[in-house]
């Protein structure tokens, strides 16, 4: 809760942002859970081993079971497979409020 994983991502434009990060050490990763946490993993510092991709469909093979967490809940997998499919979800908002979009 709270991480800003996908800053440059939108939820209008019907792609898909995928944020990955190569194998990193403890301490390489205290180092960028705070920048990563606001949203600010992008600023070009950590471009060689934290990376964004865009798709409409991502198929990942895991080469064992591997846990993987789809908007907080955990679960064990050996792939992964996510589409978009548009205008799939609708959404309301009280009035008054607005849609936050970057």
């Amino acid at each position: 809760g709270g991480y800003y994983a996908a800053p440059l991502s939108s939820m209008k434009d019907g792609i898909m942002d995928v944020c990955y990060c190569d194998m990193i050490s403890k301490l390489k990763l205290i180092t960028v859970i705070g920048e990563y946490k606001a949203g600010n993993h992008f600023s070009g510092k950590y471009d060689s081993f934290i990376h964004r991709k865009t798709a409409k469909h991502v198929k990942i093979k895991f080469g064992r079971p591997t846990l993987v967490s789809q908007d907080g809940e955990i679960t064990q997998r050996n792939t992964l497979d996510v589409s978009i499919i548009p205008k799939a979800l609708k959404l309301s908002l009280p009035r008054g409020c607005a849609f936050k979009n970057q």
